[in-house]
């Protein structure tokens, strides 16, 4: 009997000790959500600089439908914000973070979302309503989302 109790327990607490350790390294922010590590994502970085504020508001707009798609179809699609200055009301930034650049070429600039709001921005580009600006990196894993 007391053949079988040893790994028993050690079978026990060893699941008590990863249990342990794994509540221990899982950090979250303030609203509860997990902080994530080592995602070494595609980021796109999109400056919107708008000479109207009615420009702003309809792109905002249409920006915020294809936010509703990806976040219903694009798992490899970590994040897809858009954030307004707080020193010029007119000029925006969107991030975008994808599982690879093959995912944001491929799945997401073929998806119905993309192909219905990117003529709209385009056309506010042409006639000069928004200077788009923007830059892509490849995140180092080395800090957290």
């Amino acid at each position: 009997m007391h053949d079988k109790l040893v790994p028993f327990t050690l079978g026990v607490l060893s699941t008590l000790t990863v249990t342990q350790l794994m509540q221990a390294t899982v950090h979250s922010t303030t609203l509860g959500r997990a902080k994530a590590t080592g995602e070494r994502a595609f980021v796109l970085n999109v400056g919107l600089q708008f000479h109207e504020p009615a420009a702003a508001e309809r792109l905002v707009h249409e920006w915020s439908k294809a936010a509703v798609y990806c976040l219903a179809n694009e798992r490899f699609l970590y994040a897809y914000e858009m954030a307004q200055s707080d020193q010029d009301p007119l000029r925006y930034l969107v991030t975008e973070r994808y599982r690879s650049k093959a995912d944001y070429l491929g799945a997401h600039r073929s998806s119905s979302a993309f192909k219905e709001f990117r003529p709209k921005m385009k056309e506010l580009q042409n006639s000069g309503e928004v200077v788009v600006t923007g830059s892509s990196y490849n995140e180092l894993g080395v800090g957290f989302t």
